[in-house]
């Protein structure tokens, strides 16, 4: 899904959308194919409220240059 997202996003000239992977799964292999599929920060749940700020506020300040 987020391949053909990031696709879409390329095609029609958008501004990238901000995308962090939230999951379960917490092996190195599947973070590695979430952020190779378009994910721009990767999170184990459970996850707390202030990390899922930082981490937004993160790629909000890298997405805005």
């Amino acid at each position: 899904f987020l391949e053909k997202f990031r696709k879409h996003e390329k095609d029609t000239h958008r501004k990238r959308t901000g995308i962090i992977a939230l999951t379960a799964h917490v092996s190195s292999d599947y973070r590695s194919k979430c952020l190779s599929a378009g994910a721009d920060k990767f999170m184990p749940k459970p996850i707390k409220r202030e990390d899922l700020l930082k981490a937004s506020l993160e790629i909000y300040n890298k997405l805005k240059k």
